[in-house]
């Protein structure tokens, strides 16, 4: 299965995200799912950068260093 698919808008996901659609890619698959028989498999052409918990945390000034408990 050689296909493409592009994907052009998402329902949620992240605030950053819609800013980097479209995202191209190669279909690697189809299969049934438990609620519909139509998930698909693919590869994008290109990575989506995302940010972790840990980097908005950075971003906001917030600590990141565990807790220490003392007993």
């Amino acid at each position: 299965m050689s296909s493409r698919l592009r994907i052009t808008g998402i329902d949620t996901g992240p605030a950053d995200l819609p800013a980097q659609l479209p995202a191209e890619a190669r279909l690697l698959r189809q299969a049934p799912g438990p609620d519909r028989p139509d998930y698909f498999f693919a590869v994008l052409d290109e990575a989506i950068a995302y940010r972790t918990t840990l980097t908005a945390l950075k971003e906001l000034g917030g600590s990141t260093r565990r807790p220490r408990i003392r007993s």
